[in-house]
């Protein structure tokens, strides 16, 4: 935390929120990888959880389906939920090799949470690296990324800022 203390990391942290701002207005969807999970401090009182509280107008939990997987995901959900942002949207990756603990995984977090914005996405493979792949995989989950999306476009009337939702008419931005 030290590190975190010092101006540069303040200054790299108001970069990103720039980068993330400005990239977020030039697509329709913009996805940010957590950094390792919400409770990662970022500066001193401020974690990744902060940041996605600040910037994100809908936030996907995303996990690899395997043990451990419902602690993460209910802690994860809690914690977005205490900082303001209580419709979260799950997705669990499904691996090569499913776990017993797999095959239960989804159904004890919706019971849990109460949750209906839980999806399961399948295994993608190894070769995601070769463009190849991923347009293979891409009719593979069409219907899941469906899903996603339109729970973003539903949760955009949500809404309460009338300039964000004049914005969002033209474009639905992800963040987060």
């Amino acid at each position: 935390l030290a590190a975190l203390e010092r101006e540069e990391s303040h200054d790299a942290l108001q970069e990103a929120k720039r980068a993330i701002s400005e990239n977020s207005e030039q697509c329709e969807y913009l996805l940010v990888e957590g950094i390792g999970g919400v409770a990662v401090p970022l500066a001193p009182s401020y974690s990744v959880g902060h940041l996605i509280a600040e910037i994100a107008d809908h936030q996907i939990i995303v996990g690899t389906n395997r043990l451990g997987i419902i602690n993460e995901t209910i802690l994860t959900n809690y914690f977005l939920e205490g900082l303001g942002k209580p419709r979260n949207h799950i997705v669990l990756m499904k691996k090569d090799t499913e776990s017993l603990s797999a095959e239960s995984n989804t159904d004890i977090v919706k019971t849990i949470l109460g949750h209906s914005r839980l999806t399961e996405l399948p295994f993608l493979g190894l070769e995601l690296s070769d463009i190849r792949a991923i347009e293979a995989c891409q009719i593979k989950i069409s219907k899941t990324l469906a899903q996603i999306c339109g729970w973003v476009k539903f949760s955009s009337a949500d809404r309460r800022s009338g300039n964000t939702l004049q914005r969002e008419a033209k474009t639905t931005n992800l963040r987060g």
